[in-house]
């Protein structure tokens, strides 16, 4: 064919939505009309990059007039997803318990309060399809209901398969172990767990315990639960959207399958709410075993610390933060009209009702915090209604995040009390982003005449039990996720917590002795009039994008006969917004997961949408995972790891308090991984910094202590390194199952392979001879930017700036109205605070968007992307209508270049979207060697091959404005 017109400068243009560009080495110039920013930086593409631009072409002539994907032969049935054939899974005649195995727990279990209640629960369940226990904290429900169920079914020689969820993988393995102790067995036989990337159980386990997730996966694969005939759900009440959406399903299934039995328990439920959602399912409550807990309330903590409101303080009205002010209704309405202070506190004294004037009731008063702890003040608030009563000295406190823990923590350490050894150390944080050895402290005893104080996150609200804690201390305050459908926008806002709440957190201190709570962020009268009962559930304050595709991947939209999600959405619990759930659903068309029948209106998954149902993974993850498997093992691997960081937790450890010296050393440690990624045209990455780290890691020997002494010199956390390794191997699996990774791949078998050359196994798996070259970093952000597009953000460039010296404010458009918001990149990213000359690009691909507050939003986990790269991967690549030399990207990225140069880019654009398009489309359990046929046929391999060498090293020169 004749050669293209090679294009000799591209240069971001003018937007209608905030668009931007830097040079990396000149001047920029930038001109403000109406508020929106039209700049522009001329750009050119090297000689080199322009010769393979034409060898791209060349190579893929065989994709020349192809339509892509959609073609009748290619396309997949519309049917639920279905992975590859298990082994059947039947209900079997459970064994009985041995009377000698039994007998050491045999007094512990007939003492726990649900034991008494056995009888009752076993006839309840006989008689209903569906009943609801509400037991309070310490009744033993959770590991005495399954058991019942099991022994009687034992008992009377009746089949039985009992699958309980929990919420937290750590809970379900626990109270397995726990179980299958009880019953004098090991577990993975009769009792087993399941829960991601580990299980212990066979295919006629009668009790299976495993995580929510776990059992919508057996969902979408068997449709009614064969072969099971009890669902336990314990901590209904916790309202996730995955449980939410369990409770539906298991409500239609048991409107066919009369024989399968539900139970829903918790302590803190609405009985009366999932009573009636189940028909008026009966209820039993089971009454609990821990000690009383007296209760006090923030009046109380100003009377006997005789506290004195500081009017300049940030917890004081008009002073600080303002933490009440510009609430929305549903916050604004909680709070506590003031006007009422006297007639409501008359018998406090009149310095405590000054103080509730003067404080503002969502903010945490730190210095009040510190009174009530120092000294003997929580003893002797006990005492003033109690007498001398024996209890655990030690405090747990609950605060909203990790920078509340650390102020508190910085206050506390200032007191003369906990200034020495060994009092200093046992004033211990704990939140999910710790190391795991660090966590573990809080559940040592302190030295004897020391008290232990622990603050702690929501996390010691429910999934964890701490030794020797006689006192709660409650801000009653927690972040909480919220979702602005509109503008796709995520909030983490600082909250108070509902009624349940702050009874689940008093109950940690009556678990071994009479225990004291001090709701500190609340009075009584706001605590019993003014909160809400319960948290709001989740479905209705996050994105609906996953919920859609598992209503999609179960086939429950078919047997509606709108054929749409919605509908379902609409039977929820509690159902979200409609146009929440209308918002989600464009989103995932726009993502072409879903296409909608312009005449009957009715819902389907497209290729991309059934494949990626099938990967526990977020949206924006599988794309990445599937495009990666088509650039071979290297990007593959890359695109593993990086999917298995961002589902994990963040490895790099996050120090606080006293420790800055150290956090400044972490941060450095950090920067230097992502500095040996930068690579051509792509600066520091918070993605390439984690694949930086886990691959040195990974690389190391894994016997001696050469990791742990990597990990411990680099600030991360060898814990979260070894969880990414098992995530990796079993998406892995997973990919195999469905295709895309050739082989069979088992992740017990790539372990296993891993052990044998010292590393995590994925990349020798995919590549047995070990010949493949590492996956070039500007690889990973292409990837990158086609998973996340379009979240963008782009380069603010001021009017004349030293773009060496210059750190860029970054905008990206409103989703509602296409005006700019600022945004601010996260400070714990790599990216905060760096000269655009060290950006290298004026894109940012990101992770999430967060607003922080009514003046700050953060985008989080970002990757410089390239303008070419964005031409050929982001969105849509179009000429603008309005303007002949300039090309939009998805719409509002504009690229300038002269029309002449249109042409190659969008031939190659096109000819890449056809070739990943077929590539996801021709899917199957043997569908590798017809990858591997119609890359090689279509002249895939030679075009994929091209354009990483041009992306690789289309260095952007600058011409001047």
């Amino acid at each position: 064919m004749a050669q293209p017109p090679q294009p000799k400068s591209i240069r971001p243009a003018a937007t209608s939505r905030p668009a931007a560009s830097a040079n990396v080495t000149a001047k920029a110039k930038a001109t403000t009309q109406k508020g929106k920013q039209e700049q522009g930086v001329k750009t050119k593409i090297s000689k080199e990059s322009q010769s393979l631009l034409n060898a791209a072409l060349a190579d893929s002539s065989s994709l020349q007039g192809q339509k892509g994907p959609l073609d009748e032969d290619d396309a997949l049935e519309d049917e639920p997803v279905r992975k590859q054939q298990r082994r059947k899974h039947e209900a079997t005649v459970p064994p009985r318990v041995s009377d000698k195995a039994s007998r050491k727990f045999k007094t512990a279990r007939e003492d726990l309060p649900s034991f008494q209640f056995r009888s009752q629960i076993l006839e309840a369940i006989s008689k209903h399809p569906v009943i609801v226990i509400q037991g309070e904290t310490g009744c033993g429900k959770t590991t005495q209901v399954g058991q019942f169920i099991v022994e009687d079914a034992a008992e009377k020689g009746t089949p039985c398969s009992v699958v309980c969820t929990q919420p937290r993988r750590l809970s379900a393995i626990a109270v397995a172990g726990r179980v299958a102790d009880e019953r004098g067995e090991m577990i993975g036989a009769t009792i087993g767990y399941s829960v991601k990337n580990e299980s212990k159980a066979r295919h006629n386990t009668h009790l299976l315990f495993c995580t929510t997730g776990i059992l919508l996966r057996r969902l979408e694969n068997d449709g009614d639960l064969a072969g099971t005939t009890h669902v336990v759900v314990d901590e209904v009440h916790e309202r996730g959207v995955e449980s939410d959406f369990l409770l539906l399903a298991l409500r239609d299934i048991s409107s066919f399958r009369k024989d399968l039995k539900i139970v829903l328990m918790s302590a803190t439920m609405d009985k009366d709410l999932f009573g009636r959602y189940f028909e008026n399912a009966p209820g039993i409550e089971i009454p609990g075993r821990t000690f009383t807990v007296q209760h006090f309330f923030l009046e109380d903590a100003l009377q006997i610390t005789k506290h004195v409101v500081d009017p300049n303080a940030d917890w004081a009205k008009g002073k600080g933060t303002q933490a009440s002010k510009g609430k929305d209704h549903d916050d604004a309405r909680k709070l506590e009209d003031m006007s009422q202070v006297q007639s409501r506190y008359g018998k406090y004294h009149p310095r405590v009702q000054d103080a509730l004037r003067a404080m503002d009731q969502d903010a945490v008063n730190y210095d009040l915090l510190v009174s009530v702890i120092e000294g003997t003040t929580l003893q002797d608030l006990a005492k003033s209604e109690e007498g001398d009563v024996w209890r655990p000295t030690g405090v747990l406190v609950f605060l909203s995040g990790v920078k509340e823990i650390e102020t508190a923590q910085q206050k506390l350490l200032s007191l003369p009390e906990f200034q020495e050894e060994p009092a200093r150390s046992w004033v211990l944080p704990l939140h999910g982003g710790m190391p795991t050895d660090e966590q573990n402290k809080v559940f040592e005893r302190a030295p004897t005449g020391v008290r232990k104080i622990v603050l702690s996150t929501n996390v010691a609200e429910t999934s964890v039990t701490i030794d020797a804690i006689g006192f709660v201390v409650d801000t009653c305050r927690m972040k909480e996720m919220r979702f602005d459908a509109v503008r796709r926008m995520l909030s983490l806002e600082d909250t108070v917590v509902s009624r349940a709440n702050a009874r689940q957190r008093s109950g940690r201190a009556g678990r071994v002795a009479p225990g004291v709570a001090v709701h500190l962020g609340l009075t009584r009268h706001r605590h019993d009039q003014k909160v809400d009962d319960h948290q709001k559930p989740e479905v209705l304050r996050v994105p609906l994008e996953q919920l859609i595709l598992r209503i999609h991947a179960t086939g429950m939209h078919q047997r509606d006969t709108t054929g749409k999600a919605a509908s379902v959405c609409a039977r929820l619990l509690e159902p979200p917004d409609h146009l929440a759930v209308k918002k989600s659903v464009e989103e995932l068309v726009r993502l072409g997961a879903l296409k909608v029948d312009p005449e009957t209106e009715r819902e389907s998954l497209t290729p991309l949408g059934k494949h990626l149902v099938n990967l526990p993974l977020d949206i924006s993850l599988g794309k990445l995972v599937l495009y990666g498997c088509a650039f071979g093992p290297a990007a593959t691997d890359a695109a593993l790891t990086v999917a298995a960081a961002l589902t994990s937790r963040n490895p790099f450890v996050k120090l606080i308090a006293d420790k800055h010296e150290r956090k400044e050393e972490a941060d450095k440690m950090k920067k230097n991984f992502a500095d040996k990624m930068v690579e051509g045209p792509i600066g520091p990455s918070d993605h390439l910094a984690v694949l930086r780290a886990y691959n040195e890691w990974d690389a190391l020997p894994r016997a001696g202590k050469e990791r742990q002494k990597f990990c411990s010199n680099s600030y991360l956390n060898m814990k979260t390194l070894q969880e990414m390794s098992e995530t990796k191997r079993s998406l892995l699996e997973t990919l195999s199952e469905v295709g895309f990774a050739g082989n069979r791949f088992r992740a017990k078998d790539v372990a296993n392979l891993g052990l044998r050359f010292g590393n995590d196994g994925v990349l020798r798996a995919l590549d047995p001879r070990g010949t493949c070259k590492p996956c070039p970093p500007v690889l990973v952000s292409a990837l990158l930017c086609t998973a996340l597009f379009p979240k963008v953000a782009t380069a603010r460039i001021p009017k004349t700036c030293s773009a060496t010296e210059w750190t860029p404010k970054f905008d990206l458009p409103d989703a509602e109205n296409g005006s700019p918001i600022e945004v601010k990149i996260d400070r714990e990213s790599v990216c905060a605070n760096e000269s655009i000359q060290f950006l290298s690009v004026p894109y940012l691909v990101y992770q999430q968007l967060q607003r922080c507050s009514d003046y700050v939003t953060v985008v989080r986990d970002v990757t410089p992307v390239t303008p070419l790269a964005l031409a050929l991967f982001g969105g849509q690549l179009a000429i603008d209508a309005n303007t002949p030399d300039t090309l939009t990207v998805g719409g509002w990225i504009k690229l300038t270049l002269p029309s002449k140069f249109h042409a190659p880019l969008l031939e190659i654009r096109r000819r890449l979207d056809t070739l990943l398009e077929r590539w996801v489309a021709k899917s199957g359990e043997d569908c590798g060697e017809a990858h591997q046929e119609m890359m090689a046929d279509s002249g895939g391999t030679e075009l994929l091959s091209d354009i990483v060498e041009l992306i690789s090293k289309s260095g952007l020169e600058s011409e001047g404005i």
